[in-house]
C-alpha cells in the first residue's frame, strides 16, 4: 500500500512512474467495465463505479476490515444511483474486484462481501488516499536527507 500511495503521490507531483500507476488503472477500469457490461440496466460509468470501490476500501481497509455486510455498503454508499448500481451488480453476481461470500436475501439483507484479493482492497484505499492528499494546500516540502553527508 505504501508504494503505491508513495508512486501515486509522486505521479501527481509531475515524478515520472506516471505510466505505471496508468497501467494499474487501466486494468481496473478493464474489469470494471467488463461487469459494467455484464449487469444489465446500469447506467454507472467506470469512474463513479471506481470511485464507490474507493470509498469502500478506504473506509474497510482504515478499520482494517476485509469483509462487509450488505447493511454497511448501504450506510457507505449514500448516493441512490450507486446504491442501485451496487444492487445490480449483486443481483447479477458481477461485482467488479469483489467477492460475494454469502449472498443476500431476497431483500437484500445479510450479504457478507470482501475484495476478492487484498490486494485490490490496498490499491483502492491508497488512491483514494491519494485523492485525498492531492487535494489539499501544499505546505511546501521537508528535506528528508542531508546533502553534507
Amino acid at each position: 500500500v505504501f508504494l503505491v500511495l508513495i508512486r501515486n503521490v509522486y505521479s501527481s507531483l509531475g515524478g515520472e512512474p506516471r505510466a505505471a500507476a496508468d497501467g494499474d488503472e487501466t486494468a481496473m477500469d478493464v474489469a470494471i467495465r467488463k461487469a459494467l457490461r455484464k449487469v444489465s440496466g446500469c447506467k454507472a460509468s467506470a469512474a463513479e463505479v471506481r470511485e464507490m470501490l474507493r470509498k469502500l476500501a478506504y473506509e474497510h481497509h482504515a478499520a482494517s476490515v476485509k469483509a462487509f455486510t450488505s447493511e454497511k455498503v448501504a450506510r457507505l454508499i449514500e448516493e441512490p444511483a450507486m446504491l442501485e448500481t451496487w444492487n445490480r451488480f449483486v443481483e447479477e453476481e458481477h461485482l467488479p474486484t469483489i467477492k460475494i461470500v454469502t449472498a443476500p436475501d431476497a431483500a437484500g439483507n445479510g450479504g457478507e462481501f470482501q475484495f476478492a484479493h487484498l490486494s485490490f482492497q490496498e490499491y483502492f484505499a491508497a488512491t483514494a488516499i491519494n485523492r485525498r492528499l492531492t487535494r489539499l494546500p501544499a505546505l511546501g516540502t521537508c528535506r528528508l536527507y542531508s546533502r553534507e553527508a
